[in-house]
């Protein structure tokens, strides 16, 4: 398991020596960080393409334009920010980001994620995305489920947060900043002051391949409270509903063995990863055979 790499290489290989393979996602680098311990520096490097690959991403984009128009589904093309390296070093994880688009994100990781296989991570938009465990004051771990007006995951059980975006001087967010603005936009609520708001880690969901830092946020709201200010948040209609699992080790295992097919590869990386530091590496490691023998 992932615990205290020194180096490692680029996130974007499924086969990247020193990952974790739990089944629909990959550990690469495992936590807790605090703030001061993420650090994320920039480059203007961009993503290695060619004239085919462009085409793809071309012809990618157009089919889901055309799809949103006729189903109603967002779908706009954001600045975001592709993670391009990391290390662990000490007790700091240590993250390279360099320019990439929601439209690249689309046309390479999304529509063709075997492109890592036939030309190479560098090709991959690979946006670094941020999702949480958001514990709520009454002892659930509260998730999201997608709407069908998303672009992906429709109907999927996914945690509350998105992808680290540029700010208006074309600089990545902090990933803490990211979550925070996340929570508050699909809740309306903000981390209780005084609790704990830590990343457990950085995932790759097997199937794009995309990573994903998973954060654990504690709120002063109740579950009910939270599914109230949700329904007026601002991005409150990415979900349809938020779900409620139970804060003990046998309810998270329970929820997985009933609604694992219909839970996102980083939302089950979210409750492991959880449950990993909140209950320990015996309970992650029956949890993870049993969700390799599931899924």
């Amino acid at each position: 398991m992932p615990q205290r790499k020194s180096s490692s290489p680029g996130p974007a290989s499924p086969t990247a020596n020193g990952s974790c393979d739990c089944g629909p996602f990959l550990l690469d680098a495992l936590g807790p960080f605090g703030r001061r311990n993420v650090t994320l520096t920039w480059t203007d490097r961009e993503r290695r393409s060619t004239a085919e690959i462009d085409r793809l991403i071309d012809r990618a984009w157009d089919q889901a334009m055309d799809l949103a128009r006729r189903t109603g589904r967002k779908l706009y093309d954001g600045q975001l920010c592709r993670l391009i390296d990391y290390a662990v070093k000490g007790r700091t994880l240590h993250l390279v980001a360099g320019p990439t688009t929601f439209r690249e994100f689309l046309g390479t990781n999304y529509a063709n994620p075997h492109l890592v296989h036939t030309a190479g991570p560098e090709v991959l938009a690979s946006p670094l995305g941020v999702s949480a465990a958001v514990i709520a004051s009454d002892g659930f771990i509260v998730l999201g489920r997608r709407s069908d007006q998303v672009a992906w995951h429709g109907g999927m059980v996914h945690p509350i947060g998105g992808i680290v975006e540029l700010d208006d001087a074309s600089r990545p967010q902090h990933p803490f900043d990211a979550m925070r603005k996340e929570l508050r936009e699909e809740t309306g609520t903000v981390p209780r002051r005084g609790g704990p708001a830590v990343c457990l880690g950085l995932v790759r969901d097997k199937a794009l391949p995309q990573p994903e830092l998973i954060f654990r946020i504690d709120v002063a709201a109740d579950v009910r409270t939270l599914r109230a200010s949700a329904k007026g948040a601002v991005e409150g209609n990415e979900h349809s509903e938020l779900v409620a699992v139970r804060d003990r080790p046998t309810s998270v295992v329970s929820f997985i063995e009933k609604h694992g097919q219909e839970t996102t590869p980083v939302a089950l990386a979210t409750l492991l990863l959880y449950g990993l530091d909140r209950w320990g590496s015996d309970w992650f490691a029956t949890a993870r055979g049993y969700l390799r023998k599931l899924l």
